[in-house]
């Protein structure tokens, strides 16, 4: 679950971040915190001149078994 600014970048390929989450939860072992860390770093603005990444971000990650 994310707040728009999460949602943003991918606005016409929700399944892109989808797969993002994904390949992190793999190469960090289900380590939600660095999931989260190493997520939100991926989508913080590089570069604000575009007006894209000048929102705020929320994240949560309910992994189900």
């Amino acid at each position: 679950m994310g707040c728009d600014g999460i949602w943003e970048r991918y606005v016409e390929n929700s399944q892109g971040l989808i797969d993002l989450i994904q390949q992190l939860l793999k190469q960090h072992n289900n380590n939600l915190n660095i999931v989260i860390e190493k997520l939100l770093d991926e989508l913080l603005a590089k570069d604000t001149r575009e007006g894209i990444g000048c929102d705020n971000m929320t994240a949560i990650i309910l992994l189900l078994k």
